[in-house]
């Protein structure tokens, strides 16, 4: 894993060096093994490295020996040993044992089609000197983040906002449609981002660049639920046996130290049975995160439990052992970290800590069951949302105009023409949207979040309700919460975070199958991979039911932080300028009162939690405040 850099000048006007290596310091902490630069006419390129394979070659930017195509490269290429004995067939030579030479030897070779080739999780430019243009691409679920922009003249690109943010030649502003977005959604899953001049490449796309910096994307990967395998069950559980085990195999190629996410549940338990059966006799490093209230959660025992069962050296990272003061400038630095003000609050707190416990205990890269829900059918709400799909095929309805619930789980629908204001309310997480000042909605088109949940339903061809909407969080609603939240707390502390699961062949076969291998009519969820683990994993870990990551500790949180975060949301007893922006007193006074009326509710917590990280967000990267002085209030 590292961190990408670059600018092209469309006048071919020199780059200045120092702006490169700010670029890249800016985002030092995504690779603290090694550094690197390259410029050219009107182009200049840099990288920070995280070491993970051929820790003494790879170094980046890589040029081919012609000296045409310069690379600079983050993620990881699994099959790249696959891909190298293919290139040596047809004469190809290397220098180097790494995946980046392969990366850039399959551009050369293959050109934009390389990325169809490519499993594994990446976003990587290449300058071509001849064509004087630039290719940008992204993996498939978008794991490693692509940013870019287009100002004064020049074309930006980097792995995050920071980088592009300290070589613009202006202060940033607020995006009104991001906002909107990510307040509806709980985070920006469009192309944009909450600043105006800055954009993100959409996974599985890539984009060429010519020389004046007009950008041409396209979309070279999507999951079709149409096409089903017919497969019986037990033909089934052992393609899926398989395909599981493969992607494992895959990633745990690594010349660091290797350690495993265990929660105790089917995803982190799958992985560790299929790492198990590759490292032999090896033992098996696993960690698991503790909190205080939750010392009797069953994730804590069964952790344990299949921890033994695979005789794993097991750590048990205790996050409360953080100082009060300490995990809220933690708190402030996963909001510098993310760039997006995230609902998800505590949640990503607990990710970001264990990340950081888990690089501390000697670990460079770590294997997790994140995407699992999503593509085995995890979450209790899938079952409803099938009965609802049959129920409206036998009805002759319509599938694809629909939100869903999540506070109580059930579906609800709404037609073309209703008032898409009114829904607002019902979402999750985005009740604020609703109460945005009237005036700014002249910048915004309030359809666009509902546009791209519908497209990418249909996108998929689903043959079922539950297939369009499992493939809809899967592809867009994760943009910005599994993935997103993996690479940048994984990378905020130097370590690497890989997901079989997101192996996109996996998610392939799983849209072979239909609704009966995922959820039950009852309600019982992973119907499929429960099967294929039975004698492989302890019983009790098959036999549990989904608990969630996070929101068990979040009302918690807040509650010992009430004074600090209303002194940052009412500063003098009134809202600060960045929430009086776009909310009036009294909503937001509203928002705050029904907290504290309802101070258990998931709803009403993550209302709180989205504002007050807005609102950081906005004084750390508008008002360009540090973290150290966002914890005093």
């Amino acid at each position: 894993m590292c961190g990408i850099a670059g600018i092209l000048d469309f006048s071919k006007a020199p780059i200045e060096p120092e702006a490169i290596k700010r670029m890249t310091d800016t985002i030092a902490y995504r690779g603290p093994d090694d550094e690197g630069m390259w410029l050219g006419e009107g182009v200049g390129i840099g990288h920070r490295r995280l070491a993970v394979i051929d820790l003494q070659g790879g170094r980046q930017p890589m040029i081919t020996g012609d000296g045409r195509f310069v690379l600079t490269y983050n993620g990881e290429i699994f099959n790249f040993m696959d891909l190298r004995r293919e290139l040596e067939i047809d004469g190809g030579a290397f220098s180097t044992h790494s995946d980046t030479e392969v990366l850039l030897r399959c551009f050369e070779r293959w050109r934009e089609k390389c990325v169809e080739k490519l499993i594994g999780q990446f976003a990587f430019a290449v300058w071509d000197n001849q064509d004087r243009r630039l290719f940008l691409a992204r993996d498939r679920f978008g794991q490693k983040p692509l940013i870019y922009a287009r100002v004064g003249g020049r074309f930006y690109f980097a792995s995050e906002a920071k980088s592009i943010l300290c070589v613009l030649p202006m202060d940033p502003s607020i995006s009104h449609q991001g906002v909107f977005n990510t307040l509806f959604f709980g985070g920006d899953q469009s192309s944009s981002t909450l600043f105006r001049e800055i954009f993100r490449m959409p996974p599985a796309h890539y984009a060429w660049v010519d020389g004046d910096g007009r950008l041409s994307a396209h979309r070279y990967w999507n999951l079709d639920f149409s096409k089903k395998s017919g497969m019986r069950r037990d033909e089934a559980i052992e393609r899926l046996h398989a395909v599981v085990q493969d992607a494992v195999r895959t990633q745990l190629v690594a010349d660091v130290p290797l350690g495993f996410f265990l929660s105790g549940g089917v995803d982190s338990s799958m992985i560790l049975y299929h790492a198990a059966q590759e490292m032999g006799e090896e033992r098996l490093k696993t960690f698991c995160a503790v909190t205080s209230g939750l010392v009797d959660d069953p994730d804590i025992g069964a952790s344990r439990i299949v921890a033994r069962h695979f005789n794993a050296e097991h750590r048990e990272i205790n996050l409360d052992q953080t100082a009060e003061r300490e995990a809220m400038l933690d708190y402030v630095r996963l909001i510098y970290h993310q760039e997006i003000p995230y609902y998800a609050g505590s949640n990503s707190l607990l990710h970001y800590e264990l990340c950081r416990g888990v690089r501390r205990g000697g670990i460079t890269t770590a294997l997790s069951g994140d995407g699992g829900d999503e593509i085995f059918g995890g979450y209790p709400a899938y079952a409803r949302i099938r009965r609802g799909g049959l129920l409206r095929a036998a009805l002759g309805l319509p599938w694809v105009n629909f939100g869903v619930r999540k506070d109580r789980g059930t579906a609800f629908f709404f037609s073309d023409d209703a008032n898409l204001l009114g829904t607002v309310y019902e979402r999750a997480f985005g009740p604020t949207v609703g109460r945005l000042r009237k005036k700014l909605f002249k910048w915004i088109d309030i359809h666009e979040p509902r546009n791209l949940e519908v497209d990418t339903f249909r996108s998929v061809r689903p043959t079922s309700l539950l297939e369009g909407w499992m493939a809809t969080e899967l592809l867009l609603h994760n943009r910005h919460s599994i993935t997103w939240q993996a690479d940048v707390n994984g990378m905020a502390h130097g370590l690497e975070i890989r997901a079989p699961f997101l192996d996109h062949r996996v998610a392939e076969f799983m849209a072979t199958l239909t609704d009966g291998d995922r959820v039950s009519l009852a309600g019982r969820c992973k119907i499929l991979q429960r099967a294929s683990l039975k004698g492989r994993v302890p019983q009790m870990v098959l036999d549990r039911e989904k608990t969630g990551f996070g929101w068990k500790n979040a009302n918690r949180v807040l509650h010992s932080w009430k004074r600090w975060v209303y002194g940052h949301l009412f500063p003098l007893g009134a809202p600060n300028l960045h929430l009086g922006e776009f909310f009036g007193t009294a909503d937001l006074n509203d928002i705050w009162h029904e907290w504290e009326s309802h101070p258990e509710s998931m709803i009403h917590t993550g209302r709180i939690w989205q504002l007050f990280t807005f609102t950081i967000f906005c004084k750390l990267f508008l008002d360009r405040r540090t973290p150290e002085g966002l914890v005093e209030i």
